[in-house]
């Protein structure tokens, strides 16, 4: 769950396959499809099942985390996926310098570019 570090929204497709009446795969219609999350400070997901994503509010991780999948046409049917989710519980950054400033006079690349002092993390 990067996203809690950086506030940055992760996104990933989620595709419900389902079988048919004649007994092949097939990918069930999202407009008939519906998924909720048992634990929205851990993962959330599209109310049409289309992603589930991080979007950086997330508070927490889990180890059984769920999203439930419902499937409305002439009959309901429903199933679950479950999730691992890891969450930072604190981070700690430090490098040689923790100060770095403009290197004047210093242009990289194509020579339009201004440099930064470098640091090494630690």
């Amino acid at each position: 769950n990067m996203p809690a570090l950086t506030e940055i929204r992760k996104d990933f497709s989620l595709s419900v396959p389902g079988v048919n009446n004649l007994g092949r795969p097939t990918l069930l219609t999202k407009s008939k499809l519906s998924c909720t999350s048992s634990r929205v400070d851990v993962i959330k997901v599209e109310s049409d099942c289309s992603k589930i994503y991080f979007d950086g509010s997330e508070s927490s991780g889990s180890k059984n985390v769920t999203i439930d999948i419902v499937y409305q046409d002439d009959k309901r049917f429903s199933t679950s996926l479950t999730f691992r989710v890891f969450f930072p519980e604190s981070v700690e950054i430090s490098a040689s310098d923790s100060k770095l400033s403009l290197v004047r006079g210093w242009l990289g690349g194509d020579g339009c570019v201004n440099q930064w002092q470098r640091a090494t993390p630690e």
